[in-house]
């Protein structure tokens, strides 16, 4: 009588505790369009005007360059291949076509620092802390769009299939 109810409980508990589990699976947009490793390919500044319309007035070519955002569940890492810019990593969530980057933390060996510093984010064309974009999804191509600023991006999967 003991040993079954000692083996109840325990099947509760181990039940109970992976329901309470997040698997890497998991996608925090919903539909996983975002997640991947994504070339930056152009920088767009843009104006708006008192009637809404945003202008593109400069552009910078970024296809060369090796800056990368990589989405993974809930953490994006902004890197840089050729080792000119630091690598950020960030907290993020989306929602209705929204992407929330948060906390943001310089990557160190063995140990990841809390960020406070926005021209970190310069070179992968943020420039505050805690931005909003929207987001838009079409095949292997990404664009973010934020209130001065549209960022390209391209899925490098696709790319290197294409090689």
């Amino acid at each position: 009588m003991k040993r079954n109810i000692l083996l109840s409980i325990i099947f509760i508990l181990t039940v109970v505790s992976f329901a309470s589990c997040s698997f890497e699976t998991d996608t925090i947009d919903g539909d996983g369009k975002i997640e991947g490793f994504w070339h930056m390919e152009r920088i767009d500044t843009l104006v708006t005007d008192s009637a809404g319309v945003s202008t593109v007035v400069a552009t910078k070519d970024l296809s060369r360059e090796l800056l990368f955002w990589s989405f993974q569940h809930k953490l994006l890492e902004l890197s840089d291949k050729n080792l000119v810019y630091t690598n950020v990593l960030c907290r993020f969530t989306t929602e209705g076509g929204q992407l929330k980057i948060g906390d943001t933390f310089t990557s160190g060996y063995g140990t990841d620092s809390p960020n406070s510093d926005p021209a970190l984010l310069l070179p992968y064309g943020m420039s505050k802390m805690n931005e909003t974009l929207s987001y838009n999804v079409d095949g292997s191509k990404m664009t973010l769009t934020g209130k001065n600023i549209r960022i390209h991006l391209f899925d490098i999967i696709h790319k290197l299939n294409r090689i």
